[in-house]
């Protein structure tokens, strides 16, 4: 996630997702691949909203989104792409 940025006062927070066309090929299942970048970058938003707002219930929203990672993914899919790639690399940074 690139330029996460959270305004308690809007309401509002933002952030860029980027893939490149390199780590979107390493992965066998590239939905299930996307749906876990997703699933990452929404969740770091939430933590980052819950470590500014006390009242923020962290878990409620978590719970909101667990869809995206919840459903089994096919048999010998792999979501997350080889650790030589690029982006990740970077998140493991």
């Amino acid at each position: 996630m690139r330029t996460p940025r959270v305004f308690l006062s809007r309401r509002t927070v933002t952030g860029e997702i980027r893939i490149s066309d390199d780590d979107a090929s390493a992965a066998s299942d590239p939905v299930a691949f996307l749906r876990q970048t997703i699933h990452t970058a929404v969740a770091d938003l939430i933590r980052r909203i819950a470590a500014r707002d006390a009242a923020f219930d962290a878990d409620a929203e978590r719970r909101k989104i667990a869809f995206l990672i919840d459903d089994e993914p096919a048999p010998g899919a792999d979501a997350v792409p080889d650790a030589t790639t690029p982006a990740a690399e970077r998140m493991g940074q």
